[in-house]
């Protein structure tokens, strides 16, 4: 048994928020899930992230920060054909496809559910599972350093950002259908941390980082927070109202 949960986040590039906030806590150990073996970036492929899972006690929690990027995919640029969600009409004019809400939702769902790391872990462990959604998009975002800057095989300097409106849209959409699927799991969806948003929904400024889709170590410091005080109350409930993975 022990004094404090350990913490085991296995994430991707939002993860590393929360590992500039942790310092020296030798309870909390992150990293960058390198799904893929020809992955780019990451520090732990998935056969030592079993290991480390399986290793958990029932007093421990695992949390994932997997999910939560198809907004960014789908809608950080403009797109050659511009589209509005029909609940979003954001486009200041120009010509553009509506898309029915319920198709992306149902898009964004098949993209979601595909992704077997979430159940694949909460399998392996009898401890607390949770699932850390994506930072809110940034309402301003700041102009590409460099004309050849690319995301997703795009040139911004060409494609532009998409209104911010769109690109809010798709990120509360994509956060309603990964609650669903982690309902559907036994993983329990941590939204952004209390205070971390504007009245409109998007990242507050003060924990924007430097690039278009990240935050900051103080939104990592928060997420931390959230997740101890999470641990705190599932604690502090009785055995029959803490839910089993």
């Amino acid at each position: 048994m022990h004094d404090a949960p350990r913490i085991l986040l296995l994430g991707n590039s939002h993860s590393e928020a929360v590992r500039a906030a942790v310092g020296q806590n030798d309870s909390v150990d992150i990293h960058w899930l390198k799904v893929k073996d020809n992955a780019r970036f990451g520090d732990l492929g998935m056969e030592a992230a079993e290991t480390r899972v399986q290793a958990l006690a029932p007093g421990d929690c695992l949390v994932l920060m997997q999910l939560g990027a198809l907004h960014n995919i789908f809608g950080l640029l403009n797109h050659e054909q511009p589209f509005a969600l029909i609940d979003a009409l954001d486009c200041a004019g120009a010509p553009a496809q509506l898309i029915p809400r319920q198709a992306m939702r149902a898009h964004l769902a098949h993209n979601i559910t595909k992704n077997r790391v979430l159940s694949r872990f909460a399998r392996q462990t009898s401890c607390q599972v949770l699932h850390c959604m994506t930072p809110p998009p940034k309402e301003v975002l700041p102009p590409p350093a460099k004309s050849s800057k690319a995301y997703r095989g795009q040139l911004i300097a060409e494609a532009g950002f998409s209104p911010p409106p769109r690109r809010l849209s798709l990120w509360q959409l994509e956060q309603e259908v990964i609650a669903e699927y982690c309902t559907s799991i036994g993983v329990t969806l941590l939204p952004p941390p209390d205070g971390t948003q504007t009245t409109e929904g998007y990242l507050h400024p003060d924990f924007y980082a430097a690039d278009t889709t990240h935050a900051n170590a103080a939104y990592g410091a928060k997420v931390l927070e959230q997740i101890q005080n999470h641990l705190q109350g599932a604690a502090s409930a009785s055995p029959g109202d803490i839910p089993h993975v």
